[in-house]
Order: C-alpha cells, then sequence, then structure tokens
C-alpha cells in the first residue's frame, strides 16, 4: 500500500507564481489597482511561512492519518477506498476496475471536500481556530497573491477534521492527493478579474463566491466556506452570492506587514482580553465562542459595522522609493532561501543543517522587508545583524578547505554589497540624501 503522495503544491508553486505576474501585468495595463507591492510581498511572505512550518510539521499532523487508518484497517474502517477501487473491510465488498476507480476517486475527493468545508466554517465560528485561519483574510486587496497567503499554524487545527477519512476507508495516498488538489482548485478562485461563470456557479465554487467570503460586509460574514463545490454553502445554509461591492480584509485591520506578527497577534489579543474577564468562565467561553465574543457583563458582542471601501482606508504606510527597492529584494532572497529548502525537502534533508539554516534565514528576511515596509526603525538592528551573521558565516565557510569555499566567497561578496546598498539605501539614506544635495 503506498502512502508516499506526489507534492503536487510544490510543483504547482512555480505556476502560481507565474499566474500572478500575468495578473500583475493586467491590472497595470488597467490600472484597477488590485495590487500593491507592499500587501503583494506581504501575502507571498505568509505563504512562503506557510510552506516553512508545512515542511517541518506535515510528517507529524499526517502522522495521525496514518496511525488511523493502519489502527482500524481491520475494525472500524467501513470500505477500502483506494485509487483503484474498492477492498473488503467491515464491508465484505469489492470492485476493482476503471469504473471503480472512478467512483472510489470521486467518493474520497466529496468526502475530503465536505471535511474541508466543516473545517472552513468552524475556523470562522470558533475563535481560538479562528486564530489559526485569519492571515488567509487579513489582506485588503483581493488577488491570486491572497490564495498563497496562508495561515503557518492552520494544519495543526485543520488535520483533525480529516481523521474520520481514515476511519471509513480512505487510504493515505488517496487522501494526500486529493487534498492537494483541493487546496490547488482554490488558487483561482482569489480574483476579481472573472465575474460570473454562468451555471458552473450552480454547484462551484468560483471567484464571485470566494469574493464573498472574503467581505467584510455584514451579510457576507461567514458565508461561502466551501472548497471546491459549493454544494455544501447550499446545503448547510451559508451560502450568500454576491450582491454588492465587496469590502477586503478583516473587520479588526491587521495594519502590519511583519509575517510573523500576522500569524499569531489574534491570539496574543485573545489572551489580553481573557486577562480583563474577572470571571473564569468567561475567560474560557472567549476562545471557544464566535470571534467578537463578549459576555453580557462586558457589554456583549458587537454587531459587524457597516463599511465602505471608500470609508475605510487601506492601510498603507509612507515608505521611501529606495526602502521598497530594499524590501523587495530581501523578499526575493527570502523566497530564494525558501526554495533552496523545499529542493532539501524533496531529499529528504529538511531536518538537517543546511534546511533549518536556509529555514532560519527566510524567516529572518521575510521579517526585516515586513518591518521596512511598516517603518519601523528596529529593524535597523535587525537587519544589520542580520548581515552580519551571514557576513561572518560566509566569511568563515570559504576559510575552510572544502568543496563550498567558492560559493560561500561569492555569497560573503553579494552580502558585503548588500550591506553597502542598505546604509545608503534605508540605514544612512538620509545622510547621504543632504551629502549629495549639498554637492
Amino acid at each position: 500500500m503506498e502512502t508516499k503522495a506526489p507534492p503536487l503544491i510544490a510543483y504547482a508553486i512555480p505556476v502560481f507564481l507565474l499566474l500572478i505576474l500575468m495578473e500583475v501585468l493586467i491590472s497595470w495595463r488597467r490600472g484597477d489597482g488590485h495590487y500593491r507591492l507592499n500587501d503583494t510581498v506581504n501575502n507571498l511572505s505568509l505563504g512562503i511561512l506557510s510552506r516553512l512550518t508545512g515542511i517541518f510539521l506535515v510528517g507529524f499532523l499526517f502522522a495521525g492519518y496514518f496511525g488511523l487508518y493502519h489502527y482500524f484497517f481491520h475494525t472500524v474502517r467501513l470500505l477500502g477506498i483506494q485509487a483503484d477501487g474498492f477492498t473488503p473491510a467491515l464491508i465484505p465488498w469489492s470492485w476493482q476496475g476503471g469504473w471503480a476507480a472512478l467512483l472510489a476517486i470521486s467518493i474520497a475527493f466529496l468526502l475530503v471536500d465536505h471535511q474541508y468545508y466543516w473545517f472552513h466554517r468552524l475556523s470562522h465560528q470558533v475563535a481560538f481556530i479562528w486564530g489559526s485561519h485569519e492571515p488567509h483574510h487579513q489582506s485588503e486587496e483581493y488577488n491570486l497573491s491572497v490564495a498563497l497567503r496562508q495561515g503557518a499554524f492552520q494544519g495543526f487545527f485543520s488535520a483533525p477534521f480529516y481523521f474520520p477519512l481514515a476511519m471509513v476507508g480512505i487510504e493515505p495516498w488517496l487522501f494526500l492527493v486529493c487534498s492537494q488538489i483541493n487546496t490547488i482548485y482554490q488558487f483561482w478562485i482569489h480574483t476579481r478579474s472573472i465575474h460570473r461563470l454562468g451555471w458552473l456557479e450552480v454547484f462551484l465554487n468560483t471567484p464571485s463566491h470566494h469574493r464573498v467570503h472574503h467581505g467584510i460586509n455584514p451579510r457576507y460574514i461567514d458565508k461561502n466556506h466551501a472548497g471546491t463545490f459549493i454544494i455544501w454553502d447550499k446545503l448547510y445554509g451559508t451560502f450568500e452570492p454576491e450582491s454588492e461591492e465587496v469590502v477586503y480584509g478583516t473587520v479588526a485591520p491587521l495594519a502590519s506587514w511583519n509575517p510573523v506578527w500576522a500569524n499569531v497577534q489574534y491570539w496574543f489579543g485573545l489572551i489580553r482580553q481573557a486577562a480583563h474577564f474577572p470571571v473564569w468562565g468567561d475567560r474560557i467561553q472567549l476562545f471557544w465562542r464566535e470571534p467578537g465574543w463578549k459576555p453580557a457583563r462586558a457589554g456583549g458582542k458587537k454587531p459587524i459595522p457597516f463599511v465602505t471601501n471608500r470609508s475605510r482606508p487601506k492601510y498603507n504606510p509612507g515608505v521611501s522609493a529606495a526602502s521598497q527597492q530594499y524590501a523587495s529584494a530581501l523578499f526575493a532572497l527570502g523566497l530564494g532561501s525558501t526554495i533552496l529548502l523545499l529542493i532539501l525537502a524533496l531529499m529528504g534533508r529538511a531536518i538537517s543543517p543546511a534546511g533549518l539554516l536556509s529555514g532560519g534565514l527566510a524567516l529572518w528576511t521575510l521579517l526585516n522587508a515586513g518591518l521596512i515596509f511598516d517603518s519601523k526603525t528596529w529593524v535597523r538592528w535587525s537587519e544589520n545583524f542580520r548581515l552580519a551573521f551571514v557576513s561572518g558565516f560566509a566569511l568563515a565557510v570559504a576559510l575552510q578547505p572544502g568543496s563550498y569555499q567558492l560559493a560561500f566567497a561569492i555569497v560573503f561578496i553579494l552580502n558585503g554589497g548588500q550591506a553597502l546598498w542598505y546604509w545608503f539605501a534605508c540605514a544612512g539614506g538620509q545622510l547621504y540624501r543632504s551629502f549629495y544635495a549639498r554637492s
């Protein structure tokens, strides 16, 4: 029984990036303002962080599925639903062949999509789960880059929703393939470039349906939780058609480009809020009730305010063009470190000194890029320390005999050039520009 599924999402990432680039060019040509540099970099940075955690945690998370499947192989497992058909279990029935395989795959995909719906719905209705999913909704834009903006810890909360499928009898290989396809499908629905799709809107989740899901308009809150098939929302009473202009983001704006803070700030807010409740029962309920809940003694839950795109300005702190260019270069470096880590992961070497170093540098680099877009003054300390660390490490390796001397010598030289760029363009920019103006 094969349990190692192909990494379809990793293979799809280059296609995702190409489609994002195409949509950026279309948006620029139209002048519709659907993309902003700081927002797009932040979206992609959160996507990278989610991949970083996914690389290190996927084995732990799916161990539960594999364990349940094998433990209940001869007990609770109702059917053996495999890619080539059905095998006997508690129900002594088998069927294999072309039509059997098609039916088995279809059933598996429908059940995976059904379980995704319930995770997605509860992630909007239970506060402490919402904290893992909220990062996906923080962007005040709506474009293909938002599809890659995922919570770094969402997998911890979504995995248990799929465990019943192991007990039903969906083999791990088939489950992993179906869940990846379900995720890949949801990429293209994050766009404003496609309006309505006619009869497909009846049963598929489409850009129009998913725009509603991302809206903070009162009538759109907690609607359209579907992954691939919108039938679940229609069946369970959470469907809402697109009928008014959508306002994107979260009810309480994030107002930050820090990708690390974006992943944890909601939980910190819950903890701070719970500390002000005198009754322990209220503190516990705060984490289990819907987002925004408060006990009656604390004023109760406030209604969702009605906002428009004109009445709610988007977060956009003023940053010099030179700083934006440098932050974009940092993002490219973080992306490069992540690609190296993905390659190591495909080789089974993610948990290694090289893998841990690549992941750590990617995280550090993306954090500093966000801090620069936020105009945080303490980013100077963080970025100077990062530059010094990379230079020191590269020089230490370059001075040691080995096959990597030349490569790390080049890294040392390039990092020195980057340090000069940072000092003149960002950290020492004012001194440099004033000197240039006098001369």
